[in-house]
């Protein structure tokens, strides 16, 4: 709760709990990305409001490692994202984040290693696509924020004004 994070805000479904929790664990697999699409429609019926009061100029999903595409084919914030950029009639972008290194899952890893694991993990290609520009930056769960506060100092280091982060269980 102290903690200072890189985005200024989090705009979430609910806590990751009971039906929620399966249903974002079950959106992971394969052949899942209609959970996902209706995870992603759902939270913007409920939380319109918060989509909206911001302009969004580009949304970015967390990206995997490479290695991790070739055996995880579904990558479920790149379903959420392109839920929410076609809702909001914003462009999705899922090459100027990358994931430059290979880390520990953060599920496996206690609170107090997460910020460590994640550390210059991502790196920003074609800043100029993103100079100025207010970012929605989409995960499906977040635990400590370590992830999404690592991306988004890239990202802000690369030139972005502002990221809000979008994901759908806290």
């Amino acid at each position: 709760m102290r903690e200072k994070f890189a985005f200024e805000r989090v705009i979430r479904l609910g806590v990751y709990q009971e039906t929620l929790r399966q249903a974002c664990l079950r959106a992971k697999r394969a052949r899942q990305e209609p959970l996902a699409c209706c995870l992603a429609n759902l939270q913007w019926e409920h939380r319109l409001h918060a989509f909206q009061d911001t302009p969004i100029d580009i949304v970015i999903p967390i990206p995997h490692y490479w290695l991790q595409r070739l055996y995880r084919l579904h990558n479920p914030a790149e379903t959420l994202a392109g839920v929410w950029a076609n809702s909001l009639k914003a462009r999705k972008s899922s090459h100027i984040l990358l994931k430059a290194k290979w880390t520990q899952p953060q599920r496996s890893l206690p609170a107090s290693k997460r910020r460590q694991n994640v550390q210059r993990a991502f790196k920003v290609v074609r800043a100029e696509e993103i100079k100025d520009a207010t970012v929605l930056l989409v995960d499906d769960i977040m635990t400590t924020g370590a992830t999404a506060n690592e991306a988004a100092r890239v990202l802000k280091r690369a030139g972005a004004k502002q990221i809000i982060t979008a994901i759908v269980a806290r």
